[in-house]
């Protein structure tokens, strides 16, 4: 008998019961309270449901640490006919996790690949340009964005917008960096977090 028969047939009937399930409309989870100049974490995600799927630390430090979180949008995603209801879709997802919500230019930036570094500097330069500015606005405590091997062409871009942002802004600036895995693990990870329920206050 194969062995894998249940185990295929236990994932079948998950996948059928999902489909029963709603999709959103749900009402934001318990937001702690925090100070109003409680300090900033930003979080830089590549794509819009980074911010879930990567976002472990930052409902930590939200609901821990009493930060208060922002996702930054970096991009809206590469099909320009799907920005605007990925933004959408994306707003949702913040309310309900309880972060903040910046955009980065309107429709997002889009082509933030190594390539773009190297091939055009004019237009890498002006999105280095619109992140210096967010972090100048926002003074963040912590920052996360992904880490440089993290395979995805543009979870990669946004690595190194963010180093090259990080070394354009003035002697004084300072913050904690974090950076996050999802598509390639790192090498040499020195912390892993796990995010506690949404509904436990």
């Amino acid at each position: 008998m194969n062995p894998y028969n249940q185990f295929v047939t236990d994932f079948a009937r998950l996948a059928n019961g999902a489909k029963t399930l709603p999709l959103g409309g749900f009402p934001p989870a318990p937001k702690p309270k925090m100070a109003p100049e409680a300090p900033r974490a930003l979080f830089f995600a590549p794509h819009p449901d980074d911010e879930t799927i990567s976002g472990a630390l930052g409902l930590r430090l939200l609901r821990e640490a009493k930060m208060n979180v922002i996702n930054v949008a970096v991009t809206q995603g590469s099909k320009r006919e799907r920005q605007a209801e990925r933004l959408t879709e994306l707003q949702g997802a913040c309310n309900y996790l309880g972060y903040g919500l910046q955009t980065t230019v309107p429709n997002g930036l889009e082509k933030v690949t190594v390539k773009t570094r190297q091939n055009k500097p004019p237009l890498w330069s002006g999105m280095v340009k619109v992140i210096t500015e967010i972090l100048t606005r926002h003074k963040p405590r912590v920052i996360l964005f992904p880490h440089e091997r993290d395979w995805n062409d543009t979870h990669i871009g946004v690595h190194y917008l963010m180093t090259d942002a990080l070394q354009q802004m003035p002697a004084h600036f300072e913050c904690y960096t974090v950076e996050t895995e999802f598509w390639g693990a790192m090498d040499d990870p020195n912390l892993m977090a796990v995010a506690a329920g949404l509904d436990d206050g």
